[in-house]
Parts: C-alpha cells; sequence; structure tokens
C-alpha cells in the first residue's frame, strides 16, 4: 500500500469525512483540486477499477482499489512526521 504522508490534504479530507458523515464519494472529490482530474498530491495513483471503499481513522484515511487489471493502487494519507 501507498503512504502518502501531507498533513494538508490529510486536515482536508477529515473535515470532508466528518460533514459528510463518511461517504466515500465525497472523499473521493476531495482529492482532487479542479473538475479536470488533477489531484492535489501528484503521487495519488489512478485507480482503474474504480474506487471500492474509504476507511478513516484517528491517524489515516484510506483509499481501497482492488483493480480489474489485477493491480491493487489502494493508498493511505497520514499526516506528516
Amino acid at each position: 500500500m501507498i503512504v502518502i504522508r501531507n498533513t494538508k490534504l490529510f486536515k482536508e479530507l477529515k473535515e470532508i469525512a466528518r460533514l459528510s458523515n463518511f461517504n466515500d464519494e465525497q472523499i473521493w472529490k476531495g482529492l482532487f483540486k479542479d473538475d479536470m482530474g488533477t489531484f492535489k498530491d501528484e503521487r495519488i495513483p489512478t485507480f482503474f477499477g474504480g474506487l471500492d471503499h474509504t476507511r478513516c481513522t484517528a491517524d489515516s484515511i484510506y483509499f481501497a482499489d482492488i483493480g480489474s487489471n489485477w493491480k491493487d493502487n489502494s493508498f493511505v494519507v497520514r499526516e506528516e512526521k
């Protein structure tokens, strides 16, 4: 699993999760900075099979991708150390 340490993005996603009652689609949309599909962090991998689900914990936000191309591009966003 890819680990992305980005405090600003982590805090933004946690707030979106809280306000949206942990809605996967809203959390997913929080990864983009525009409607053109530009990610807020260039280390975020492309999902070929689409987002399967998200999971939020106190210190992490997980994005699960079990791709149809036999490639797992799942990743987690955490605060910088």
